[in-house]
């Protein structure tokens, strides 16, 4: 291992102890558990089988964004790579490492416009994320009349105009035409950057002429983003807390942007510290929201427990000789 990703490493581990130990050291993780076991098994069962649901429906958007229409991944291609994927968003950095492996999974597995498979991971998640922000946002016009609402504006609407920025900036063709010329003039690695530039380029013409299928995808983004929400509204539910579901949609819609960001595994501290802070804001304790915390993480972790069983399938198919994988 480089000395770069030593100290990258060691920087992440550090962070991970150090909020960690603040969660620790903020609440009493008592008093966590126990909010935790109050939660029936019925109701994870229910969520497990909503999680399904929304998988389903992110695979669709993914389809919907894919620049390569030469069909060479089916839909249950699509869903097997986006199952195999979620084990490993629970041991890679920030709460979307899976993203990773889905792309290194994609590459091996289409033979042609490999460029452009990868760009719709991309895009993928940049219009999950934006959709996201967006819905958080308009969410704040219907929750409770809290005292402190003034984070909650501030941080979305920050959030929000730099996507939209990046939207801008991405699609800008004499910023795209000008990295390109740079790259090639740096030779070897160079080349490489160019050559994926000039895919984003023809992904973004390709979006720039298929609005309806950008279109289509935020749609599917809805009610997949709703399905979560509404989860993280039935576990608060049932912890105790009263707070509305408009609030509880502007509360993850933070935090699983911040959350997105590769510092921590899976998130982990940052997640907790997050909603620590954000549930405050509703007079809710430190223990009763990392339990919340502590349940939505539980729900990830089946997703990923049922992402196994997919790995296994996949190997069981490459040793049959099977062609579909």
């Amino acid at each position: 291992m480089k000395t770069s990703n030593k100290q990258v490493l060691l920087a992440r581990t550090a962070f991970l102890a150090v909020t960690l130990l603040l969660v620790a050291w903020i609440v009493d993780l008592e008093g966590v558990f126990s909010a935790v076991k109050t939660v029936p098994a019925w109701l994870y069962a229910l969520l497990l089988i909503l999680a399904l649901v929304r998988v389903q429906l992110t695979v669709v958007r993914w389809m919907l964004l894919n620049p390569d229409r030469s069909g060479q991944l089916s839909f249950w291609q699509y869903f097997r790579l986006t199952m195999i994927s979620k084990p490993f968003n629970l041991i890679l950095p920030g709460a979307l490492g899976g993203d990773f492996a889905r792309s290194v999974l994609t590459w091996k597995q289409v033979t042609s416009h490999r460029g452009q498979n990868l760009i719709a991971i991309m895009a993928d998640r940049f219009v999950g994320l934006f959709s996201i922000l967006l819905l958080g946002f308009f969410a704040l016009f219907f929750i409770e009349p809290i005292p402190e609402r003034h984070p909650l504006w501030y941080l979305l609407g920050i959030l929000l105009l730099g996507f939209v920025a990046t939207t801008m900036l991405a699609g800008n063709q004499g910023l795209i035409d000008a990295l390109r010329r740079r790259f090639e003039k740096w030779g070897g690695m160079g080349l490489l950057l160019a050559k994926a530039v000039l895919a984003w380029n023809q992904s973004v013409r390709y979006f720039k002429g298929h609005r309806q299928r950008v279109f289509a995808a935020f749609l599917i983004s809805i009610p997949a983003h709703a399905i979560s929400f509404y989860s993280a509204y039935l576990l608060a539910i049932e912890l105790g807390m009263t707070i509305s579901f408009y609030d509880m949609c502007a509360v993850f819609s933070l935090v699983w942007v911040i959350t997105a960001i590769p510092v921590t595994i899976s998130g982990l501290g940052v997640r907790e510290i997050s909603l620590i802070y954000l549930m405050s804001l509703y007079g809710v304790s430190g223990e009763l929201a990392t339990a919340l915390s502590v349940c939505v993480y539980l729900i990830a972790v089946m997703i990923g427990c049922v992402g196994i069983g997919f790995i296994f399938l996949a190997k069981s198919n490459r040793s049959e000789g099977a062609t579909d994988y």
